[in-house]
């Protein structure tokens, strides 16, 4: 049988290496949230960080995208438990997933 990180290693690619150690970094149960919006004017650019447990760990996060956490969601590294999108303002969402 296979670890769980090799069979990780071959289900993501090799460009969310870093997403994957950041979650394997976790302890289950720990709330992950991805936060995206944009201030509406330029030269702001989008502001997107994470938070673990309610702290900013950004830079523990450095690539995901909404498929890639799709696909972990199905592998079952993580488990979606919320989602939101500002009506008024599709640039502004917020991702919510807890480590298992």
């Amino acid at each position: 049988m296979r670890k769980l990180s090799e069979w990780l290693e071959n289900l993501i690619p090799n460009r969310y290496a870093p997403l994957l150690a950041a979650f394997r970094a976790g302890a289950p149960g720990d709330v992950v949230v991805f936060r995206h919006e944009w201030v509406g004017y330029l030269p702001d650019p989008l502001n997107c960080w994470v938070e673990c447990n309610g702290q900013d760990v950004s830079e523990r996060f450095p690539a995901w995208d909404q498929e890639t956490l799709d696909r972990l969601a199905q592998a079952g590294v993580i488990e979606k438990i919320g989602d939101w999108r500002n009506p008024d303002d599709p640039l502004e969402y917020t991702w919510t997933y807890k480590v298992l």
